[in-house]
């Protein structure tokens, strides 16, 4: 199918979706809730086994249960797994639910996964690192997304894929938490759907989006446009896949800039595929995206706070991230 051809026929499908999809009612949170609360003082910077990081964990498994996402573990939302820091074992706390798709068959691979790591730096010297931008803002878009799907009532009897939410705690201890979730997916035991009664395998796996640093504005990709996002990692796709990426962003939210590589430079693109947690899904053969606004001169400071979230730009972010993952699973 010719380049044309295939772009004319995704907006056609899109054009004739969108009226379901926007006929639902809309998510009621505020994006920005989420972000305020888990860059604030009752979640103390999230450092992986901290009491601030169980608050935050406690916080995203509510969500996810309000979302009416299934518990995608066999004891819950919850997979618990140890971490070595620098004081010691600790221990860390994914936190995933499952979408389900009631019409598996359409494809062979009927799963997506959407990702964020929740935790950050927590205490140092006695000062606390929000990490709003790192990562509040990536986990805000997740719980977004989770909330539009469970108000998409049209959604939850047509899709033909099934989307697997996932909070990763220990990010920052070498991905430890990604790391832990693919282990189990390989292992004997494996993570199994309760509704299909069937045990997800790798090749079960579409493709894997991770969302890190979603929230400022302090880097645009040029001086033109100051609500963008920047899509690495879209050269693993099948071409309908990576098409759609473009054409969700022309078709729906013009405004947002989106860029295919970090700022032009192949070299600096390859390396942040590899420092987050889309890496671990690359290296054990799942295609993974990451979806960023980039690094600023407030990353891992204490001034990575609620000051330098732009509420607008996070918010087309969220839109434009959802209805690409929605569009996925028809």
């Amino acid at each position: 199918m010719s380049r044309i051809r295939l772009t004319y026929c995704i907006i056609l499908v899109l054009l004739l979706d969108s009226a379901m999809a926007y006929a639902q009612p809309p998510y009621n949170g505020d994006i920005m809730d989420n972000v305020e609360f888990l860059s604030s003082g009752i979640c103390e910077g999230r450092a992986t086994g901290s009491k601030g990081a169980f608050e935050a964990a406690a916080y995203i498994r509510g969500i996810f249960g309000t979302a009416n996402l299934d518990p995608l573990f066999d004891g819950g939302y919850t997979q618990s797994f140890p971490v070595n820091t620098e004081n010691g074992t600790v221990i860390g706390r994914n936190i995933a639910g499952i979408f389900h798709g009631n019409n598996h068959g359409k494809y062979d691979r009927p799963y997506i996964i959407v990702g964020a790591h929740y935790d950050h730096l927590g205490m140092l010297e006695g000062k606390m690192y929000p990490g709003a931008d790192d990562n509040a803002s990536g986990i805000a878009i997740l719980d977004y997304i989770a909330g539009q799907f469970a108000m998409n009532r049209f959604l939850r009897d047509t899709a033909s894929r099934s989307v697997i939410f996932i909070a990763f705690d220990a990010k920052e201890y070498s991905m430890a938490g990604s790391r832990a979730f693919i282990d189990t997916l390989f292992s004997e035991t494996g993570i199994n759907d309760r509704m299909t009664g069937k045990k997800i395998s790798a090749d079960d796996i579409a493709f894997m989006i991770n969302i890190d640093q979603a929230g400022s504005i302090l880097e645009p990709i040029d001086d033109t446009h100051r609500e963008y996002l920047m899509v690495l990692g879209s050269g693993c796709l099948e071409e309908y896949d990576r098409a759609m990426l473009d054409v969700t962003g022309r078709y729906f939210i013009p405004e947002l800039k989106i860029g295919y590589d970090y700022y032009g430079s192949r070299k600096f693109t390859d390396l942040f595929m590899k420092l987050s947690d889309q890496a671990s899904f690359i290296n054990a053969g799942i295609d993974a995206l990451l979806f960023t606004s980039g690094i600023n001169f407030h990353t891992y400071k204490t001034t990575d706070d609620l000051s330098i979230i732009d509420r607008k730009a996070l918010g087309m972010r969220a839109k434009y991230i959802y209805l690409y993952v929605e569009r996925l699973t028809r």
